[in-house]
């Protein structure tokens, strides 16, 4: 009986452990749909509105969203039809979102702020919005100071210079550039810095204060890297070929023009790229689900094997007990049936223990496998790519690479560090490891991955490194290495 009911028992736990609760999975829905939600934010900012608009209309569909995500992803989506320039369809959904009173006042700036870039760049209406940008972003940037967002500050400040210079009130436009400019660059926001410092361009070269227009863009040419923000570096050749052509420097003009229309063909090859590994990623989800799918008619299928397996065992102990009554009664009978109705019993009794034997082992074999089942589907439901690449990460770079590395190093380039470490005797050993990594010509995304850093701490890294060894900041470091040691 004891045996009987810890099989039971194991049977109901087993069932409990299996069922995920409504909470939980509404947890792991939300961390999902916040994963995208951020995907899809790197790919607006890469300019690349359909990939971006795709992940955002998923998001959506997702049923438990609070009200607060749901008009982010909104606002992100009407961002998302400016960049494809489908103003109406963006100032539609801002509309909607401006006149709904339980949003917050955050989300309300952004909307703002948003509804006067769509009306600032849909200049083929025969409405006036330029008057409506300029009222929707006084509306932003009074909000923005009176609950202190810094962020929409600076990004209405870009707008109203937009605004101005296409009313032709250029000082104006310069005074509120300079002061998004700057937000931006003191906050390290570099990208939306450039974004400003091209309008400001714009504006020094149109009042032939060509160095200024040279200079400030020639500032994020060296900060930003071209491969990771190819759109900006299009829009940043193509300003200063414009410059050149001002100053009628021809052949500067060509140049910079030839090197924009390249950063243009490369940015619309990545764009394909992404949409290709965007249907390769689908179709592996779309097996991904079969194959859970499978796993979950494979674990269905144990239960029942287990249910009918439970009904069998209770049916053999009501036997079992029908029979020893039975035995008893026969015992009246006759003492020559006695002996045969002990060897009867005691068969039976062997046949049911070697029953609950197989039955036992059955269960054991289940539990274990269920419990590998768990760890795989556990594995397949988190995602958990980012503690995968934090652990491989943690192993991939350690002090006996770094040691081989130097090793190699040293004997094909003997003087290397010491020439370094005589001329610059202040440098840190990880300083002296990026020098070595950048006199290999390695670019900055090859030596994040190689520290396992990021690739803005490689970015600030190389500027602290130019400050320390006294460079100009136009300064090339793979050049001045490989010219001076």
């Amino acid at each position: 009986m004891s045996k009987l009911t810890y099989i039971l028992l194991s049977f109901f736990i087993l069932l409990t452990i299996n069922s995920i609760s409504a909470t939980e999975k509404e947890v792991v829905g939300e961390f999902i749909q916040e994963e995208k939600y951020v995907k899809a934010i790197g790919y607006l900012q890469k300019s690349m509105p359909d990939i971006a608009l795709h992940l955002l209309f998923d998001i959506l569909e997702y049923d438990s969203l609070d009200i607060e995500f749901t008009t982010k992803v909104k606002i992100s989506i009407a961002e998302g039809y400016r960049e494809k320039r489908e103003y109406e369809k963006g100032i539609s959904i801002l509309y909607q979102v401006i006149y709904n009173k339980k949003i917050s006042y955050q989300n309300l700036i952004r909307a703002y702020n948003r509804l006067s870039a769509l009306f600032t760049e849909n200049t083929n209406s025969n409405y006036p919005y330029i008057d409506s940008a300029l009222k929707y972003s006084l509306i932003s940037l009074e909000l923005s100071k009176q609950y202190n967002y810094e962020k929409y500050i600076a990004s209405t400040l870009n707008e109203l210079g937009y605004i101005y210079r296409e009313k032709d009130y250029t000082h104006k436009a310069e005074e509120y550039y300079l002061r998004a400019y700057n937000i931006y660059y003191n906050d390290e926001n570099y990208l939306h810095a450039a974004n400003v410092a091209i309008n400001l361009s714009v504006i020094y070269a149109d009042s032939k204060k060509y160095t200024h227009a040279n200079s400030i863009l020639d500032k994020f040419i060296t900060i930003l890297e071209e491969e990771e923000y190819r759109y900006m570096f299009m829009r940043l050749y193509l300003q200063k070929s414009y410059v050149y052509e001002r100053m009628g420097i021809c052949d500067s003009s060509y140049k910079y023009l030839a090197r924009g229309r390249i950063s243009q063909k490369h940015y619309f090859m990545d764009k394909i790229d992404n949409q290709i590994h965007e249907m390769a990623a689908k179709y592996e989800l779309k097996q991904k689900e079969n194959k859970i799918i499978e796993e979950k008619i494979i674990i269905e299928d144990h239960k029942k094997h287990i249910i009918y397996l439970t009904i069998i065992v209770i049916s053999l102990f009501i036997v079992f007990i029908i029979s020893i009554l039975i035995m008893f009664m026969r015992r009246k009978v006759a003492h020559q049936k006695q002996r045969i109705s002990e060897y009867e019993n005691k068969l039976l009794e062997n046949k049911i223990v070697h029953k609950e034997d197989e039955l036992t082992n059955a269960i054991a074999h289940y539990v274990s496998l269920n419990e590998l089942l768990r760890v795989i589907k556990s594995h397949i439901n988190q995602k958990d790519y980012k503690e995968a690449v934090s652990t491989i990460n943690m192993n991939i770079s350690n002090e006996n690479n770094w040691l081989q590395f130097n090793k190699q190093f040293s004997e094909n380039n003997p003087q290397f560090f010491y020439n370094i470490k005589t001329i610059y005797p202040n440098l840190t050993e990880n300083e002296t490891k990026l020098m070595a990594l950048l006199y290999l010509n390695l670019k900055s995304k090859e030596i994040a991955e190689i520290l396992s850093i990021t690739l803005s701490s490689v970015n600030k890294s190389r500027q602290r490194l130019r400050k320390k060894l006294e460079l100009p900041l136009n300064t090339d470091l793979y050049n001045y290495l490989k010219d001076n040691f």
